[in-house]
């Protein structure tokens, strides 16, 4: 029997192609660029694409996108809408009543509406940019 297998080296291999192993190789290649470094990175997706099990819809804090990408609106980041403001409603079966005050940990104002499945493919292109190596189960079948 032949147990022989192919391999691929890499310095680091990030599982799974959601925004946490994105933004965590976007930023080691950033930091490599400017130590002057040169690494492989990879990422590898179960999926059929970056970006595919991502959920619809999603309100983005943008403080960690700030430091990651000062430029991302430049960049070409797909948001939606940004939000301008918060309302909060109790609903019942016939309506709905305003309520007066809006508890602090919905306050979003500032906040920006994406497509999380398109924000996470527009991470794997920046990501493919920089010379992250990716790899999903549609590629190559």
């Amino acid at each position: 029997m032949d147990n022989e297998r192919e391999q691929i080296a890499f310095d680091v291999l990030f599982v799974g192609g959601g925004p946490a192993s994105l933004a965590g190789a976007i930023h080691l290649m950033s930091l490599a660029k400017i130590e002057g470094l040169e690494l492989e990175v990879a990422l590898i997706e179960k999926g059929d694409s970056i970006g595919s099990h991502a959920i619809s819809g999603a309100v983005l804090n943008p403080i960690a996108l700030e430091e990651l990408m000062p430029d991302y609106r430049e960049a070409g980041c797909p948001i939606e809408a940004d939000v301008r403001g918060d309302e909060f409603y109790f609903l019942t079966r016939t309506g709905h009543y305003s309520v007066p005050v809006v508890p602090k940990y919905m306050h979003n104002e500032g906040f920006h509406i994406i497509s999380l499945s398109k924000f996470v493919s527009w991470l794997g292109n920046v990501a493919e940019g920089l010379g992250v190596k990716k790899s999903w189960r549609g590629q190559g079948d």
